[in-house]
């Protein structure tokens, strides 16, 4: 194996494109395994919503990952909501929608969310598209 006599000609090896690529490549590795391990930790912290539970709170916190909205609610609770839009609304998407502060109630064996704000109240369908 032949060294390179200079700097420039390192850079211009194949040794050296071949070193970068594969660190790009651990990298991104390093970086998606890091992203899977978060997102199901916050699938074992917030229980998805289901059809037969009701929930009531003001949002404390929230964030959007991977199609889930995440949610602490002044209670303690932390949920996880399904997307859903209504075109009724800007912005329409529900993750986009919801702010700190909104105060939400999913009622027992539905999927409506109504999200009360400002003295009014939103209507969304956990899952669904309104409007249009």
């Amino acid at each position: 194996m032949k060294f390179p006599s200079s700097v420039k000609e390192f850079f211009n090896s194949k040794a050296y494109v071949i070193g970068f690529i594969l660190a790009l490549g651990i990298g991104f590795l390093l970086g998606v395994g890091d992203l899977i391990k978060d997102f199901r930790k916050d699938m074992e912290d917030y229980p998805a919503v289901k059809h037969a539970n009701s929930y009531e709170g003001e949002i404390v916190e929230l964030r959007a990952a991977g199609g889930g909205i995440f949610i602490d609610l002044n209670g303690g609770e932390k949920i996880m909501l399904e997307s859903a839009r209504n075109y009724d609304y800007n912005p329409m998407f529900l993750f986009q929608f919801l702010r700190k502060g909104d105060v939400i109630h999913k009622p027992a064996q539905s999927d409506s969310l109504l999200v009360h704000r400002n003295g009014k109240v939103y209507y969304f369908i956990q899952g669904k598209t309104l409007g249009r």
